[in-house]
């Protein structure tokens, strides 16, 4: 069995890189018949050079997307790969784990009730243990989160596993709140199921989960991707159907070439915890920012390390019922892919570690090239902006010495032509196939809106995506160049509510790309002969951007494209009981964030009951230090305190102690009070 896997992995990766390695070079030798046309020079080769890389990471996507549709449609399926051990659920331990940052709290325990019940549907909840595990800082956020998780117990009865804990100190983020987790609770349970704070499954996908990887012992993780849901403003909308529609086929064209040696995505996969214990630790990376330091993006160095320990890594697209919320507009988006752009250039750190997996480094540097590719492309526009200034500012000589007829520059324009239509063969060709594959599924087909609807829908995508490219390929190098100037992204918690926007906004934050638009513009109008031509879209894009960015993040937009059967995807169409459970849930919470957190914590006993109770089972208190001390003398004595501050005090069992006694916050003390007295509840 092990010779027919190897023989297997030898084939789907030669079928996926050798061709796109030979469309390279064919692509490559063309492109440098129209350089040579008037001789070399080092511009020449530096752009042929670029041209080369940027042609072979465009066509493994789309001969990734042809062999996976080719495999599902003769339903291949992996050698060695067992499929599932009946009812594994009822005999392993798995716990179900959501690490959650400041995040809204209605929605987040709505979908972990609507996954509790669809788990109880099929008889196997007794066997999950859910865990809400909070890195938040925001006092009113957390106080939130105690009580929603309280309710959600009390409904659940005496049949509740659900548990939480909130850490006091946010160390190395969320690779370090799972590890805090796996240290502490994980010698309890054989599998560990990571969520992220939007996530959302079935039950029959986690069941199905917990069942192959209990058949496949030499397999530590499966990952099923996650398809967006959830969002009415168009940008949202858009990359909704592109996902439900384009994504499944990536996906399994991933599948089909990475077979063993896949990759982790950081949720909505599930872990063998002995494995991770044992594999996955993360050093600090020697070194200032971005190569040094905490690894942020740790998913896929954590895939690598159980890779490396000689463990199997696996991903399903086929299983399906695995969902998040992909960000409402173009802004917020830009604002997720800093910081992964961040991660992902600091696995150059990790490529040359010692034992890796081919497969593994192959990883890493896909997705340091996912970002970098941008300022590549940057690069090699601008490099043909060079040329044919260059062009433009010499006098041809039309005369050979010794020959008395003049020789006429040969026209390359033909094959200029040729080799734009194969970029965009290339970068069509997994939206091509994705189409064919659903136009050939009449449920599908019905499910996105009809053969044209999703047609029309196809083509209003493309059309989108193709403006925003300009814009996303120089947000993509900003971030590089800011990465590797070691400017850190922080960590902010992603956006999820969705809400319009003026213009003003958006043209404000886009105005980098206005200005660019217009210098490109100029430019290409100067160049000679229909040069300039070649530029207009990416110019006229970059002019866009702003009204693009404001019009794609507004509701009304989105909700009038559905209501015409534009941008619909199954879960819309044909919703999932879980989904549709998550969503009843979700519009009926009314989970703010707690003003006033210690006035709140002080004027209602069970609240503070309820608190206290948290904090001395779970032991998380505030760390001793001049920070703590500062915002009690400010506790004390009646002056403001920020939320960080609060959140200390609150994570401070002295001062939760005096909290107790609520009548003391009916007080006023007056600013410069004595160490003691109680805050006024209007500063408080």
């Amino acid at each position: 069995m092990a010779r027919v896997q190897r023989l297997e992995a030898v084939l789907n990766r030669s079928l996926v890189f050798v061709a796109a390695t030979i469309t390279a070079a064919i692509a490559a030798s063309a492109f440098g018949g129209v350089l040579a046309v008037d001789g070399w020079q080092a511009l020449d080769v530096a752009l042929l050079g670029l041209f080369g890389l940027l042609t072979f990471w465009i066509a493994i996507p789309a001969w990734a997307s042809l062999a996976g549709a080719l495999a599902r449609l003769g339903g291949w399926r992996p050698a060695g790969f067992r499929r599932a051990e009946p009812d594994a659920e009822q005999r392993r331990r798995t716990a179900v784990v959501m690490p959650i940052y400041n995040e809204e709290t209605g929605p987040v325990f709505a979908n972990l009730e609507a996954m509790i019940e669809d788990l109880e549907r099929l008889g196997a909840a007794e066997r999950f243990d859910f865990f809400v595990l909070s890195d938040t800082t925001d006092a009113g956020v957390w106080l939130a989160e105690e009580a929603a998780w309280a309710a959600l117990r009390q409904r659940l009865g005496p049949r509740a596993r659900l548990f939480y804990r909130r850490r006091a100190v946010n160390h190395e983020r969320k690779s370090g709140n799972l590890a805090d987790f796996v240290t502490r609770w994980g010698g309890g349970y054989d599998f560990m199921l990571v969520l992220d704070a939007d996530s959302l499954m079935s039950g029959e996908t986690m069941v199905e989960m917990v069942r192959r990887l209990a058949a496949n012992p030499e397999v530590a993780l499966i990952q099923v991707p996650p398809r967006s849901i959830g969002r009415t403003s168009l940008f949202a909308r858009f990359q909704q159907f592109s996902g439900a529609l384009v994504g499944r086929t990536a996906a399994q064209g991933q599948a089909f070439w990475q077979l063993g040696e896949g990759n982790y995505w950081g949720h909505n996969a599930i872990l063998r915890v002995a494995a991770f214990a044992g594999s996955c630790g993360l050093p600090q990376l020697p070194g200032r920012r971005p190569f040094g330091g905490a690894i942020l993006s740790h998913d896929f160095v954590e895939a690598a390390l159980l890779r490396r320990a000689g463990w199997k890594v696996w991903m399903c697209p086929e299983l399906g019922g695995s969902w998040e919320e992909p960000p409402p507009s173009l802004l917020d988006f830009a604002v997720r892919d800093r910081r992964w752009c961040q991660g992902n250039i600091q696995h150059a750190a990790v490529v040359p570690a010692e034992g890796l997996h081919a497969l593994s480094r192959a990883h890493l540097l896909m997705g340091i090239l996912s970002y970098v590719a941008a300022p590549l492309w940057l690069l090699f526009l601008c490099g043909g902006l060079l040329l044919g200034f260059e062009q433009a500012l010499t006098t041809p000589d039309y005369f050979v010495p010794g020959d008395p007829f003049p020789v006429w520059p040969a026209s390359v324009a033909a094959d200029a032509l040729r080799l734009f239509g194969l970029s965009l063969v290339l970068l069509f060709v997994p939206k091509v196939i994705a189409w064919l594959e659903a136009m050939l599924d009449g449920t599908l087909a019905r499910q996105l809106g009809g053969r044209l609807g999703l047609t029309l829908s196809l083509l209003l995508e493309s059309v989108i995506a193709t403006l925003l490219a300009p814009a996303m390929m120089l947000l993509h190098s900003r971030f590089v160049i800011e990465a590797l100037s070691g400017a850190d992204s922080g960590w902010r918690p992603q956006q999820r509510r969705e809400g319009d926007f003026p213009f003003g906004a958006a043209l404000k934050a886009h105005g980098g790309e206005v200005a660019i638009g217009i210098l490109l513009g100029i430019a290409a109008g100067l160049l000679p002969g229909t040069l300039g031509w070649w530029y207009v879209p990416l110019a006229g894009g970059l002019l866009l951007t702003p009204l693009l960015s404001w019009l794609s993040a507004k509701r009304s937009v989105g909700a009038w494209l559905a209501r015409r059967g534009l941008f619909l995807i199954p879960e819309e169409t044909a919703p999932p009981t879980v989904v549709l459970r998550a969503r009843q849930l979700a519009a009926a919470a009314a989970a703010e964030p707690i003003e006033n957190p210690l006035a709140a914590v002080a004027g209602d006993r069970g609240l503070w009951t309820l608190h206290s109770a948290i904090l001395a089972a779970v032991g998380e208190t505030a760390p001793a230090g001049a920070a703590l001390e500062d915002a009690r003398v400010k506790f004390a004595r009646g002056v403001e305190l920020t939320g960080k501050e609060q959140a200390l005090l609150l994570a401070d069992p002295q001062t939760v102690e005096r909290l107790s006694d609520g009548a003391a916050w009916r007080l006023t003390a007056p600013e410069g009070s004595p160490e003691g007295s109680p805050p006024s509840p209007a500063v408080a």
